[in-house]
C-alpha cells in the first residue's frame, strides 16, 4: 500500500555480481551515474527507457550499463579510448585505431575525424 524509493540503495553486492555484466557493459553501483548515462543513451537511441536500468538497480543495487562512445569495457569497467584511437558506438569492448601517422589530441575520442596528422605527415 506504500511505496519507498530505492534510489540511494546501500547494499553493496559481492564482487562476483560484476561478472554477470555482458561484454561491453560496465558494473555501476552509483545511481547518479545510471541517470547520467541514460541521458546519453536517450539522446542516441529514441525509446530507450530508463525504467529497465532503474528496475535492475532497485532489485540488485547495481546495473550493467553499456559503455558510452569514446570508451570501451575492460574488466566490467568503462575505460577511455587511449590516444590514437576512437570509438563511436555504445557497448564497445575495443577502440578503433587511427591511420598510420595520425593521433588524437585527447583520450576518449568518439569519431575518426578526431584523428589528425602527426607532425611531418600530411
Amino acid at each position: 500500500t506504500a511505496c519507498t524509493a530505492c534510489v540511494g540503495h546501500t547494499t553493496v553486492p559481492p564482487a562476483e555480481h560484476a561478472a554477470t555484466c555482458l561484454p561491453g557493459r560496465a558494473f555501476v553501483q552509483d545511481f547518479a551515474r545510471v541517470q547520467a548515462l541514460h541521458a546519453l543513451y536517450a539522446d542516441a537511441k529514441a525509446g530507450l527507457a530508463l525504467s529497465a536500468y532503474v528496475e535492475e538497480y532497485c532489485i540488485a543495487g547495481y546495473a550493467c550499463l553499456p559503455c558510452e562512445p569514446g570508451f570501451f569495457e575492460a574488466e566490467r569497467t568503462c575505460s577511455p579510448c587511449p590516444y590514437a584511437t576512437y570509438q563511436p558506438n555504445f557497448g564497445a569492448t575495443t577502440c578503433y585505431a587511427c591511420k598510420a601517422g595520425q593521433n588524437t589530441s585527447t583520450t576518449a575520442s568518439t569519431q575518426s575525424a578526431q584523428c589528425v596528422c602527426d607532425p611531418g605527415f600530411e
